[in-house]
């Protein structure tokens, strides 16, 4: 899907992964996220088709309207298969 996305840019395709990979260490790390179960929330992916370098390419988590703090006690992976009650996304 990134690749049809992108059109084929190979610059694009790769600055894309690694904001994802930059993504999932920065939310892998936050004690916020951790704390939080998350559902329906996105991933904004934006570039400019004409900038051949992939300089451009950005992703953001964004609709986080489903969030919601855990009961003190419980941190989430989100890693983790889901389970009823276990708050894993």
């Amino acid at each position: 899907a990134l690749a049809f996305f992108v059109g084929g840019n190979a610059a694009a395709h790769d600055a894309f992964a690694a904001a994802l990979a930059r993504l999932h260490a920065s939310l892998r790390a936050s004690s916020w996220f951790a704390a939080r179960e998350v559902v329906s929330s996105s991933l904004l992916f934006v570039y400019d088709e004409a900038d051949c370098t992939g300089g451009s390419a950005r992703v953001r988590m964004i609709d986080f309207a489903k969030t919601q703090h855990l009961p003190d006690g419980p941190t989430l992976t989100h890693d983790a298969r889901w389970e009823a009650g276990n708050h894993e996304d």
